[in-house]
Order: C-alpha cells, then structure tokens, then sequence
C-alpha cells in the first residue's frame, strides 16, 4: 500500500535539496565572478602601487568621504523610518541599517535584506510583509531617482559615450515601461486588488496560508487611497533623491582621496551606471570586481589615466570596508540616544 504521508516527506525534502543546490551554485557563480573580475583589474596594477595609492590619500578628502558615507546610513534609515510608520524609536532603526549596510556591503544585498527584516521583527515586532514592503518600496525610488540621473548625465556626456547609446536607451525604455506600468497600476490599484482577491476566493485557495496572508495584503491595499500613495511616493522619492547626491559626492570625494582629476559630469554618469548595475543580483561582498571593472571600463571613456585609477579603485575598496567597520562605533551609543530622544 502506497504511504502517500512518507511520499510527500519524500519529495518536500528532494525539493528542499534542488532549491539549496540551486542557491549554493549561484552564490558561486556571483563569488566567481567578484574574483575573477578583481584578478582581471589587479593584472591592471600591482600591490605596491595599490600601497603607494593608499600612503598618498589626501586626508581632508578622506574625512569628507567617511562624513558623507555616515550621512548615506542616515539618510537610509530616516526612509525606512518613513515606510514603517516610525514602529521603532529611530536611534534603534539606525542601529539596524548600520548592520543591514554591513551585511550588504560586506556579504550580499541579499544578506542585509534577511538582516534588515529578521532584526525588526524579532526586536521590534515589525511584521515581514511591513519591512519588506519598506525595502521594495525605497528601491523604487531608487530606480526612478536613477532614472532622472541617467537621462541627465547621458546627455551631459552624450558625445563621449558614443558607444554606449544603445545600451543607454535600451535601459531608459526598459526603466520608462515599468514606471508606466507602476502608474497604472498605482491608478488601478484598488480594482486590481479587488479582482485578485476574487481569484483567490474563486480557485478556493482562501485557506492555504501563504495565500491567506497574500489575501490580506490585498484586502489592505485595496483600502489605500491613491493621494496616500501619492503622498509616501513623494517622500520616499525625495529621500531618495537626497540619498542619490549623496551617492554622486561620495564618488567624488573617493577620485578627490586619490587626486585623480575628472569632471563631475563623468563622475554623475559612472556613479549612476554603477549603482544601476548593482541593483542586479550578480555581486558579492559590496559589488566587489563588478563596480570597479564598471568604473574602470566607463572611466575610460573620459581619457582617466588606467594606470593611475586601477590602484586608487583597490584603495577605494579598502577604505570601503573600513568605513563599514568605523560605523559600529555607533551602535554602543543607542541606548543612551534612544533615552534622550525618548
């Protein structure tokens, strides 16, 4: 007799071992790629002109640098504070970003987002579907900040990156299609809910329990108006304009540590690109090999000297690292800043 109890066990647990396997190989194909793309730029450079970039760093710029990476946290932070209705005390919300940017910058976008979410629903009670929805939300205007900025910055340099116009237009179509598919959804939003919610009832999947909670994320944004939507859209987007200059000075700021000289039309552009790039699930450890090998290769389209860029690229991924490190300062100073804002 068929024990279909033991058969089910059977292929739960086959289908647990395909999803690790799959996950185990892209996390290796992502690590390959992060080394091989470094091994590619260090065949740029040397060890001892990385050394000599970093003994040479101009301080001033270098503080500069550590001030603006602090205020990209903050920044950061004040966002999600936004989209999650202000649950925990910020001191404490700051707390966790500063971890989230080091598991993503130091592991994978990936590894922050499980942090992000595991830290405030096992701390503060904040619910999955809520912060999830808070990270969904900022990397969308994320992506439309970036959009903006690649269409100026394309224009500024348009007669320097001749070869890359189609692969420009190619990415500001695709960007311009979804934010035209978003508005009309956000338009539509409360009849798309609606119909999703009498499929569900339809397809009697009202009991399943993923389906259920799915049932009810509908039920609550079929009870959103549209000005509420529009209301947070704005603020997320403004945040996210402020954390984009933030982004543009930064990378300034790391060509200025190394006295390379570029204009800041080709730094807008990189910086823009880069970012795009790294909202693709292809990287580790910060991007690590995928931005510089970027950076280094649209760089190039401005005449920056590669000899010079290559080892103040490396310098810039050291002292990336350490920044990420030197923000933990913070985290002994929460409970006294959560009494005093309390």
């Amino acid at each position: 007799m068929l024990d279909v109890s033991s058969l089910g066990s059977s292929l739960s647990a086959r289908l647990m071992r395909i999803r690790f396997s799959r996950a185990s190989l892209w996390i290796s194909v992502k690590i390959f790629l992060a080394f091989g793309l470094l091994a590619l730029l260090l065949s740029r450079t040397s060890f001892a002109e990385i050394a000599t970039a970093l003994q040479g760093a101009a301080p001033l710029w270098l503080a500069a640098s550590f001030v603006i990476f602090c205020a990209n946290i903050y920044v950061m932070a004040r966002r999600y504070w936004l989209l999650i209705e202000k649950a925990p005390p910020f001191p404490s919300l700051l707390s966790l970003v500063v971890i989230q940017t080091l598991f993503t910058n130091l592991v994978a976008s990936g590894a922050g987002a499980v942090s992000y979410v595991g830290m405030l629903r096992g701390k503060h009670k904040v619910s999955a579907r809520k912060s999830i929805a808070s990270l969904v939300a900022a990397r969308i205007g994320d992506a439309v900040i970036l959009w903006i900025t690649l269409a100026y910055s394309s224009w500024l340099v348009w007669e320097q990156i001749q070869p890359l116009h189609w692969l420009i237009i190619g990415i500001l179509t695709g960007l311009t299609s979804l934010f035209v598919f978003g508005a009309l959804v956000l338009c539509f939003h409360k009849r798309i809910a609606k119909r999703a919610e009498w499929l569900i009832y339809r397809m009697h999947l009202n009991h399943v329990s993923p389906v259920k909670d799915l049932n009810r994320a509908f039920a609550a944004i079929a009870e959103i108006s549209v000005s509420d939507l529009v209301r947070v859209g704005m603020a997320v987007t403004g945040w996210s304009a402020l954390l984009g200059l933030l982004h543009i000075a930064f990378g300034f700021c790391n060509m200025q540590i190394f006295h390379i000289s570029v204009a800041p039309a080709a730094v807008l552009f990189t910086v823009t690109l880069v970012r795009l790039i790294s909202l693709l699930p292809i990287q580790a450890f910060g991007g690590l090999g995928v931005n510089e090998v970027t950076a280094i290769t649209l760089y190039g389209y401005f005449g920056v000297d590669i000899t010079l860029l290559a080892p103040a690229l490396f310098g810039m991924r050291v002292l990336y690292y350490a920044f990420n490190f030197c923000a933990l300062i913070y985290l002994p100073f929460e409970k006294e800043l959560e009494a005093r804002t309390g």
